[in-house]
């Protein structure tokens, strides 16, 4: 990210400071932080791999890898498009990796240094009764996948495994999940992913949702926080008449 780009951010404001100025997130228009390719995985909780086990009798034998394009990237304050005849969209809390250097089959212990900072995403998708592969209709509609609303430096972040998600529905707290019980933890799904995909400066992995399933509905708004970065908050709109980058 150019110098230019860099300011000071406060995450439990939720503000920017530039040029002596304090601007809440919330005055702003934002795009996405990045634009490289965005990798979302699914499964890489532990207590939600251990209930599916359990309902399954066999616990799934690793976190699933899945590409969310660029139709699907909106910013901060953009509004999440709801589909006619759908019931609503499902909150997809997560943190976001994002890298900073080329990266290919890179060991586990020098993953960190090709790691630029983290951003917090929103991996959006119809809701799924069952346990499968995600579908392009379910995970990769327009406007599935809000992201920021900054990339915190990677030195500049609390330990991951202290860092807890939580998701507001219009102001109110229905969920809040820990991130110390991850499958694989960012350095591990860096060196996982790199193994077979190289990896570029501006990509990002999404590293999974925490909580069960939460549907958002038409004129709800969703805010995710994450300690140390801040927060991201999208509305749920109405599809018809969506563009993507615009704000409500």
């Amino acid at each position: 990210m150019a110098n230019a780009d860099r300011v000071e951010v406060d995450p439990v404001e939720n503000e920017v400071r530039h040029g002596g100025r304090r601007v809440s997130a919330a005055s702003l228009n934002w795009d996405v932080p990045t634009r490289g390719t965005v990798f979302s995985v699914l499964l890489n909780h532990a207590g939600t791999m251990a209930a599916i086990g359990k309902a399954r009798d066999e616990a799934p034998k690793s976190p699933m890898l899945y590409v969310k394009p660029a139709n699907t990237w909106i910013g901060y304050g953009a509004p999440i498009p709801l589909a006619a005849g759908v019931e609503g969209v499902e909150v997809g809390a997560s943190l976001a990796v994002v890298i900073g250097a080329t990266t290919s089959r890179i060991e586990s212990g020098r993953a960190d240094d090709c790691i630029l900072g983290y951003t917090i995403g929103n991996d959006i998708g119809e809701p799924q009764t069952a346990l499968a592969m995600p579908t392009l209709r379910q995970r990769c509609r327009d406007g599935y996948c809000a992201m920021g609303p900054w990339i915190v430096a990677r030195h500049e972040m609390p330990p991951i495994d202290r860092l807890r998600i939580r998701v507001l529905i219009n102001e109110v707290l229905v969920s809040a999940n820990p991130l110390c019980d991850l499958v694989l933890s960012p350095r591990q799904l860096v060196a996982e992913v790199s193994s077979f995909i190289t990896l570029c400066a501006g990509d990002v992995l999404l590293i999974g949702i925490a909580q069960d399933a939460l549907v958002a509905r038409l004129g709800d708004r969703v805010r995710i926080e994450v300690d140390g970065i801040g927060a991201l908050e999208n509305p749920v709109a109405a599809e018809d008449g969506f563009v993507a980058g615009a704000r409500p």
